[in-house]
């Protein structure tokens, strides 16, 4: 995957700026997807000791995380990837 977005970053027809944040969204979707995929691995009775488990956003405490909507689900997972490329660094 790495090559197809190298040679479209080097193509002059191309806006550079929308390669760069297409490749942003990219990676950052496939963390989201990696970080949802481990905090699923567990049994259900073992979840608390996930990511997932423990997060808190704002006022409001994911329990059950399977029960959630898909959707839901996708956003905390997109949020907890974001903020740690964010604060670790990508």
């Amino acid at each position: 995957m790495e090559c197809f977005f190298r040679t479209r970053e080097r193509d002059i027809r191309l806006n550079y700026l929308f390669t760069r944040i297409t490749v942003e969204l990219y990676c950052t979707h496939t963390a989201a997807c990696i970080f949802y995929f481990l905090a699923t691995t567990l049994p259900p009775a073992q979840e608390e000791l996930t990511w997932i488990g423990s997060l808190r956003l704002g006022g409001y405490e994911f329990s059950n995380f399977r029960e959630i909507d898909l959707g839901r689900r996708y956003v905390v997972s997109l949020y907890f990837a974001i903020i740690t490329m964010a604060t670790v660094g990508m």
